[in-house]
């Protein structure tokens, strides 16, 4: 009963607080990104909030931790755009695998990452010098 009660007592200040954080972040993306189009929020996944959005008719997804702050943003690029390390890589190695989508990670401190995305479900990660790296699907730690 007294569990009960609490629930019933402070649940809508939880509520109330995913509310605020939801607004904060559609305020950074607002911020971060002035000429975003159609943004879309999502709640949290994996420890984040994301939101997806057109920027110079070019989607875009940005993630933002739990407290608003910046963690990274996502867009779709071409192959040629990869580092040329990462694409002799995937042609040494994968070239059986027909290519879904690539996304090139731009991360705080000017990190950035590229994700291959293949038919078979594989997600190939690549730093930005093109060395090929290995990490949990959620993890979003500086590499």
């Amino acid at each position: 009963m007294k569990k009960l009660l609490f629930l019933l007592l402070f649940s809508p200040f939880c509520l109330q607080a995913q509310q605020v954080s939801s607004m904060r972040i559609l305020q950074n993306v607002k911020d971060q990104f002035p000429q975003a189009e159609n943004i879309q929020m999502s709640g949290m996944n994996c420890g984040y909030y994301e939101a997806t959005f057109f920027e110079k008719n070019e989607a875009r997804s940005v993630r933002y931790d739990r407290t608003g702050e910046w963690m990274e943003t996502r867009s779709l690029i071409e192959k040629s755009d990869l580092p040329a390390t990462a694409r002799q890589d995937f042609e040494e190695n994968f070239a059986s695998l027909e290519i879904l989508e690539i996304i090139q990670k731009q991360r705080p401190e000017e990190i950035v990452l590229y994700e291959i995305r293949t038919e078979d479900g594989s997600r190939l990660n690549y730093s930005a010098s093109g060395d090929r790296i290995f990490k949990n699907s959620c993890q979003m730690t500086k590499q």
